[in-house]
């Protein structure tokens, strides 16, 4: 679709150059990504990178959320301080994020290699240890701090051809040809796709009418940096206890970890409250001193979850993606990889791989969204059941069910093909 302004001016009449945000009254292009996360900006990334014009609509003042804020490439490699809200990247997100020109500009020294997993019950004896070298594996995942991954993706972006356009949409109406966004200022964007990646709480989500089924776990993820007496070598570390699950997992320094406490309100309330000694002293008693003496390192900081998951995937002219389409509990540390498989398999569907020969003329057609969301329900769901699953069956499970549990819990540790199978199956997510 050519990008023309209200009275016919094209984009390079009005010396539009790459990463150039656009105040023309009416935009035109080929998809338009609202939200500007890591799942939006890869997906831009990727569909630019089959001839499609590609805007990403987001205000360029984010929102409060509490967390660190955005910075650029240079401050990471720079800064001292490590980010307290970290993903683990699986080898299968690695790999498309190369393909995206993402991977190559992170900074070596600010990320940590993920070899294995040692998960500890309550009451039971032994720990479960899932090895990357069992499914053949160079690493299980890669620890990546959100800032440092959203300033690399901002960077690439920057040197693409993706359009910025600065704006909060107000209102959006489809037809069989496009969908339109109005912006806030009064501009118009039109795009033959729209693609919603806007976040757990998707404004485009509800513009167009699209419901979700959701669930509250009662729950408050407390996430906070932890330097240790000892090194963590590279191994994560994780406890099913009443207290909740907890998280350590290792950062780019031998001796830091990245704690991801999962548990009831109350409970949580309470550790928020502690003070910083009394805090660490807990966990140290819950991991059994594994890490020695542990020290906070910057502020904790929290927020609540849900389990949330689109009923469609589609509309008309519309394609949810990343949190807009769903949110799963941390404990399997799959979010945001989710979110990049979404950006993968549109990439493929709309690719010449896939359109005989060549991209997709037209983006938003029905018949492409549907193969989209055909291609996505399963993965989603299957990772929404299995959190819910270990939710459920570790806080919620009756007296006679807790046995099965346990019993399932020690068959698990004994058989190396299950974990073969379930690290494949991780990896690949």
């Amino acid at each position: 679709m050519l990008p023309i302004g209200r009275s016919g001016t094209s984009y390079n009449e009005v010396s539009v150059t790459f990463g150039a945000r656009i105040n023309a009254a009416l935009i035109k292009t080929d998809i338009a990504i609202v939200g500007s996360g890591p799942a939006g900006m890869a997906a831009a990334l990727a569909l630019v990178r089959l001839g499609y014009q590609v805007a990403i609509v987001a205000s360029k003042t984010p929102p409060s959320t509490g967390m660190a804020t955005v910075r650029s490439l240079e401050h990471w490699r720079e800064a001292s301080e490590f980010d307290s809200r970290v993903y683990a990247l699986t080898p299968a997100s690695q790999k498309f994020l190369t393909e995206i020109g993402i991977w190559s500009i992170l900074l070596s020294q600010r990320c940590s290699a993920l070899y294995d997993i040692e998960v500890f019950q309550a009451n039971q004896p032994k720990s479960v240890r899932f090895e990357s070298a069992i499914a053949q594996q160079d690493r299980l995942a890669t620890i990546v701090e959100h800032g440092h991954l959203y300033a690399a993706a901002q960077l690439a972006v920057s040197y693409s051809p993706v359009l910025n356009i600065d704006g909060i949409v107000e209102s959006l109406e489809t037809t069989d040809q496009f969908g339109r966004l109005r912006l806030a200022d009064g501009r118009l964007i039109e795009a033959s796709l729209v693609i919603a990646a806007d976040g757990g709480k998707s404004a485009i989500r509800s513009l167009a009418s699209l419901s979700v089924t959701e669930k509250s776990y009662n729950q408050t993820a407390v996430v906070a940096n932890l330097l240790c007496d000892l090194p963590h070598r590279n191994l994560a570390r994780q406890w099913f206890t009443p207290e909740g699950v907890i998280a350590l997992l290792p950062l780019a320094q031998p001796e830091l970890v990245n704690l991801v406490w999962s548990a009831p309100n109350e409970q949580a309330k309470a550790q928020i409250d502690l003070d910083p000694n009394q805090f660490c002293k807990a966990l140290e008693n819950i991991s059994g001193g594994c890490l020695g003496r542990m020290a906070q390192v910057g502020k904790r900081q929290s927020a609540p979850l849900s389990l949330m998951q689109a009923d469609r995937l589609i509309g008309s002219r519309i394609l949810l993606l990343g949190d807009a389409a769903h949110v799963i509990h941390p404990m399997a540390g799959h979010g945001l990889n989710l979110g990049f498989g979404d950006a993968e398999c549109l990439r493929d569907i709309l690719g010449p791989s896939a359109s005989g020969g060549r991209r997709a003329d037209d983006p938003g057609v029905r018949p492409l969204l549907r193969r989209y969301e055909r291609a996505r329900r399963e993965p989603i769901a299957v990772m929404g059941q299995v959190t819910d699953g270990l939710f459920k069956v570790f806080f919620e499970a009756p007296k006679p069910l807790q046995w099965a549990r346990d019993f399932g819990w020690r068959i698990v540790g004994q058989s190396e093909w299950i974990k073969k199978r379930m690290v494949d199956h991780a990896s690949k997510s």
